[in-house]
């Protein structure tokens, strides 16, 4: 569930969370973007996989969609963003492989969120060394009945294709939309995109004049 900001919750003590989440989430204004669940710890030796998310993890993060889930209904749909890397690393690689990902992607299949946003550096790579398959075909693998959203340096129409074909049901776009707002006519008329230029984003990330300005070419 991405969010810029709110409450974290901290894995280290997951197994607190069974008696008090329902009050604390009850409590969250549900407006937010949504909340932070930070998936770091790991635990060595836990059957054939070193990550943690098989015992206190996917219980809690279970418990989290549960209840988020009966307090909107089906009015709002409750996905959750889940990525590799971290904003200080990109290339970061879950220790335990493709068996990571399955321990990950069932349990979130388990928790029926609504839909699984996949984002990576660069999304159309293998999410291991030595094997094939992106992170985007990994989370239709393991969560097949799961909406899943693809995102990571797709603003190249070949790109997003692949994405599609890995099983990703929608495709995220974030700079390349940013530097491209008519990125849909680029894509129809088979033109490049534009390269991002992120004095876009200075000072501060806001909506520049140039944006507001902007004129799609033919």
């Amino acid at each position: 569930m991405p969010a810029s900001g709110g409450p974290h919750i901290d894995f280290r003590h997951a197994t607190s969370l069974r008696g008090a989440s329902a009050k604390w989430l009850a409590a969250l204004p549900l407006a937010r973007p949504g909340i932070p669940l930070p998936v770091s710890v790991h635990k060595a030796g836990y059957g054939k996989g070193t990550y943690a998310m098989p015992v206190e993890i996917t219980d809690a993060e279970i418990e989290v969609v549960t209840v988020v889930k009966k307090k909107v209904g089906h009015k709002v749909p409750v996905g959750v963003r889940i990525s590799q890397g971290k904003v200080n690393d990109f290339k970061n690689k879950w220790p335990g492989g493709e068996a990571d990902a399955q321990v990950i992607f069932r349990a979130l299949a388990k928790a029926e969120v609504d839909f699984i946003h996949v984002t990576e550096f660069e999304a159309w790579q293998p999410a291991f060394e030595g094997g094939q398959d992106n992170l985007i075909a990994l989370a239709r693998k393991y969560a097949p009945g799961i909406r899943i959203i693809g995102n990571g340096s797709l603003h190249k129409l070949e790109r997003a294709i692949d994405a599609l074909d890995s099983g990703a049901d929608f495709v995220f776009l974030g700079r390349g939309a940013l530097s491209n707002p008519d990125l849909p006519a680029i894509f129809a008329a088979k033109r490049m995109p534009r390269e991002f230029d992120d004095a876009i984003l200075k000072p501060i990330a806001d909506i520049k004049a140039s944006e507001l300005e902007f004129q799609p070419t033919d």
